[in-house]
């Protein structure tokens, strides 16, 4: 008995083949190694002319044979008979009942096995000379027999003995492989030698993979085994759990735009999207990774390659290994800013991509290596894996290559992008983000696999809306195509029925504001007492704004595309745009958010008026309850921003996202202005009673709640979340206001 562990980590590797080959007579003695990595080898007789007990039937019962030689020293065999599959304990006993070894302890099937005992304890010491108890458990057989163990000076030679020499005489080679793994051979070596060591540690495997164009791809291996998949941070990788998967191999850097180009031009792919910040159609980004494709362009690319789309299991254990990291790189967040010594993304200072403005060349960036060696795991682009979306299928996924396929209208993609993101939660090897699978998108890419589980995927498109999609190059233009012929009404169509004038009542008493479980800004949660107040049951859109405009007293926000490094940013903007009337005003500045309140003789929210209204009495997590959000409730960035539909939507369009006074959009959609200064201790020394921060302190911040169109993380659109913002930001086009009043 032995195991198989990896060099990288001492990892245990499973379902690696374990192969000893007799030099004498060439016959082969083969096994695989288990999810613990360990492996039982039964070997060829090597004494049966000194007096070894003879080999049971193959039908007899299961049982525990004597020893032998009994009494030994150094070497001794136990032989035993399984009738059937069990799973088997053998172990070595004193005369006391303290465990000494631990010989055997995983699933073995029917058959005779020899397990060799050399005389040592657990930690490979050797023990005394004495009798010695060995149990055998077999299921529900249990049976145990002694054997004694002489000391060092003994050795047995008399005939009908069997003899150590006898077993040290025979030679083998032992090759040990697998996928994932670079192969091990020994030769000449001597298997129940007390020297041998039958423990062997691997390497993680490498293979240059030839495409059918003649271009290559590196992929790096990664072996069997179980890792923990999934946090505790959403409630869609919740619960963590342990997984195990076949090895496999993934590229080590993502597909690149040269790679894709010659699956295009044998025909066997389609172009992708263009359009700003599409690679397609520019000579300069041969090495940057291929985006605005779809999950299908994905999927054929990968097929054309003679790979697959990887596993959602398999893409996290490449990124995270078995160490259970957060990032990639390990535990180090890469801060609010974001770093882009260790992935592509938005750096502040920099802009999107680290000054990109898009993907950058691919693997460029050593420091983002996984603990495989896979470059890119996060940031550059989202990367497509085969499976559908399921928010709780980790609650019931299954423990051995869980793969989750048609049944959803969303597939999975990993590791974030080059364009906007909260660094440090959206770069977590365990985050999880959902996409309908005929969509094209400048931050969207995927790398292959190879090996592992076969995959039955039937998933196609609609031939027909795909055809018709590509007649548009854009990829703004062939999505707003999909999105008609999949029955999505735009967003700037929709009309929403209701009272523009319409303000929701709260009233006086206590709540519980802030979270112990939040950022250090919502700490601690206290009780706050709010005066009666009433707030907006909306957003202020457009048309209300531009009323106000109109008569003097309000200042027009920001609109156009100049502000912004990226033009077609500037489609976000509402002002200007005719359709957009009852959208919520955005791109707008705290202080005209607070001119335009005066001239409507009301005046922002305090705070905690924002967050009661959001939230109620009963400490709810989000205005509609406790469930992590997604557009049934709020318009987020949920399959693309604005819910897919790259804008904000209408006031009011998400009605079962009301909160408990039935305020609508607390929650996403544009994030709102309030009264105060941020403080990040003001709930350590602030009022209890109607708190209203008016000191701006050294930071002159001011607060927004509640989040926006453009945020994917939950824990944004959280009713306790504080964000500290500069009141002068003009050009925010996920920034607008409501406003309330206090009852006469």
């Amino acid at each position: 008995m032995g195991s198989v562990r990896l060099d990288l980590d001492g990892q245990p590797v499973s379902g690696a083949t374990v192969r000893f080959i007799d030099r004498d007579s060439g016959d082969l003695f083969e096994t695989r190694t288990s999810a613990s990595g360990s492996y039982v080898v039964s070997l060829p007789d090597l004494a049966t002319s000194i007096g070894e007990p003879p080999r049971p039937p193959e039908d007899a019962d299961t049982q525990l044979g004597a020893a032998f030689p009994n009494p030994f020293n150094p070497l001794a065999v136990i032989p035993f008979h399984l009738s059937r599959s069990a799973q088997v304990g053998l172990q070595v006993y004193d005369l006391l009942g303290r465990r000494v070894r631990h010989l055997v302890g995983q699933e073995l099937a029917a058959g005779t096995y020899r397990i060799v005992w050399d005389g040592t304890n657990d930690r490979r010491q050797a023990v005394a000379a004495g009798v010695y108890i060995y149990r055998l458990v077999a299921g529900e057989f249990t049976a145990t027999r002694k054997l004694t163990l002489l000391d060092g000076r003994a050795r047995l030679h008399s005939p009908g003995s069997w003899s150590p020499k006898a077993v040290v005489r025979a030679r083998f080679d032992v090759e040990v492989w697998g996928t994932g793994i670079e192969t091990l051979r020994m030769a000449h070596v001597q298997p129940f030698a007390p020297e041998f060591k039958t423990h062997f540690t691997v390497s993680l495997g490498r293979r240059e993979a030839p495409l059918p164009a003649g271009d290559s791809a590196l992929l790096l291996g990664i072996p069997g085994g179980s890792f923990t998949m999934g946090s505790r941070e959403y409630q869609d990788e919740s619960p963590p759990h342990l997984v195990s998967l076949d090895g496999f191999f993934l590229q080590q850097l993502e597909v690149t735009q040269s790679q894709y180009r010659r699956c295009v031009d044998a025909g066997a792919c389609f172009e992708p999207a263009s359009g700003e910040a599409c690679n397609w159609g520019r000579d300069d980004r041969d090495d940057h990774p291929a985006n605005c494709i779809s999950w299908y362009d994905a999927s054929r690319y990968c097929r054309w390659a003679g790979m697959r789309l990887p596993t959602e299991a398999e893409w996290e254990k490449a990124a995270r290994g078995t160490f259970g990291w957060s990032y990639p790189w390990g535990n180090t967040p890469p801060g609010g800013a974001g770093d882009c010594d260790r992935a592509i993304m938005m750096r502040a200072g920099l802009g999107l991509g680290c000054g990109h403005d898009g993907t950058g060349p691919a693997g460029s960036l050593p420091l983002s290596a996984s603990p495989y060696g896979l470059l890119d795991m996060a940031g550059n682009v989202w990367e497509w894996v085969v499976d559908d979306y399921d928010r709780s299928y980790y609650a019931d996924a299954p423990p051995e290559n869980p793969v989750r396929l048609g049944s959803g209208t969303r597939k999975v993609l990993r590791g974030n992008g080059w364009f906007y993101v909260d660094p440090n939660a959206d770069m977590r090897a365990a985050n999880r983000y959902r996409m309908p699978p005929l969509r094209w998108y400048p931050y969207v890419g995927a790398r292959c696999a190879a090996s592992g589980p076969t995959l039955a995927i039937t998933a196609v498109p609609d031939l027909d809306t795909e055809s018709e999609a590509r007649r548009h190059n854009d990829w703004r233009q062939r999505n707003r195509f999909v999105q008609r012929q999949e029955g999505e009404v735009p967003a700037a169509s929709a009309v929403i029925p209701m009272d523009l004038e319409e303000m929701v009542s709260v009233p006086a008493g206590p709540f519980r504001m802030g979270t112990e479980d939040g950022a250090g800004d919502e700490r601690p949660e206290r009780t706050v007492f709010v005066s009666a107040f009433q707030i907006d049951r909306h957003e202020v859109t457009v048309a209300e704004y531009e009323a106000c405009v109109q008569s003097g007293s309000c200042t027009e926000p920001h609109s156009g595309s100049e502000a912004y490094r990226l033009r077609f940013e500037g489609d976000f903007t509402n002002w200007g745009k005719p359709e957009r009337g009852l959208h919520p005003v955005n791109a707008v500045t705290w202080f005209q958010a607070n001119t335009y309140c005066k001239w409507a003789n009301k005046r922002l929210p305090t705070e905690a008026e924002w967050e009661k209204a959001a939230r109620g009495t009963e400490g709810q997590r989000y205005p509609w309850g406790d469930e992590d959000p997604d557009c049934e409730w709020i318009v987020m960035d949920d399959g693309g921003d604005g819910c897919g539909q790259e804008s904000t939507w209408p006031v009011g369009s998400k009605l079962r996202g009301a909160s408990p006074y039935g305020a609508l959009d607390m929650s996403g959609n544009v994030w709102e202005w309030v009264a105060d200064w941020w403080s990040r201790d003001y709930y350590l020394a602030g009022p209890t009673q109607d708190p209203l921060n008016t000191e701006p302190g050294e930071s002159e911040l001011k607060v927004l709640r509640g989040g926006s169109l453009a945020d994917q993380n939950p824990h944004i659109h959280l009713a306790s979340n504080r964000l500290a913002y500069g009141p002068k930001s003009r050009f925010d086009y996920t920034i607008g206001f409501r406003c309330a009043r206090t009852p006469e």
